[in-house]
């Protein structure tokens, strides 16, 4: 018998024995193999929780009121012929128109009125933008707002002390904040000190 046929007659033999080896261990783990019992997963505590009746000792407010609709303006149509209602008194006024006399006794306005030697010296005025609502209405009128001006001629603050038409109120505070002074003098010494600006609005000038 030639090498050649001898290997393969052992590789026959010993893959036979392989074979019968493996259907022994297997037969021998399916016997010995201990049976499976399923066990299901069982809580070890029970929390049951419980129903506590709390007292509600809270008030519950009331309901607001009802708020009022706003008024919606109505548009009205120019007319040749307007009633008395639709008309705006004359606002004609002279350069020398006296200023308004300040208030003798006021708990809020003598808090801003200071002693002074020197009264603040201007040094940069500003004009005030006329509004144009006015300006088609062809309103005119003065408005005289207080300012304090501080120790460094700055303006600190401003309030109307007296208008003869309000939409002038707002443009008129904006221009005396932006004004400039040499700060009034107390024994030589800058000082706060409250002065009056007039503004006059008028189209004709």
């Amino acid at each position: 018998m030639t090498p050649c046929c001898t290997s393969r007659t052992s590789h026959e033999r010993y893959l036979y024995v392989a074979f019968l080896t493996a259907i022994l261990i297997h037969a021998a783990a399916f016997a010995l193999w201990p049976e499976y019992v399923p066990k299901p997963y069982r809580l070890r505590e029970v929390i049951i929780p419980k129903l506590v009746d709390l007292k509600r000792d809270i008030e519950v407010p009331p309901l607001p009121p009802p708020v009022k609709p706003p008024v919606i303006p109505l548009e009205i149509e120019p007319s040749d012929d307007p009633g008395a209602d639709e008309t705006i008194d004359p606002t004609v006024f002279g350069p020398d128109d006296p200023l308004p006399d300040l208030p003798e006794e006021s708990g809020i306005l003598n808090r801003w009125f200071w002693h002074f030697e020197r009264e603040p010296q201007l040094i940069r005025g500003a004009l005030p933008e006329y509004p144009e609502l006015a300006r088609k209405a062809e309103v005119g009128g003065i408005v005289v707002v207080y300012v304090v001006v501080d120790e460094t001629g700055r303006v600190a603050n401003a309030w109307i002390a007296s208008s003869q038409a309000e939409i002038f109120n707002d443009t008129a505070i904006e221009a005396a904040y932006r004004y400039v002074f040499d700060p009034a003098l107390q024994n030589d010494i800058p000082v706060r000190a409250t002065i009056s600006l007039s503004f006059r609005f008028s189209l004709t000038e």
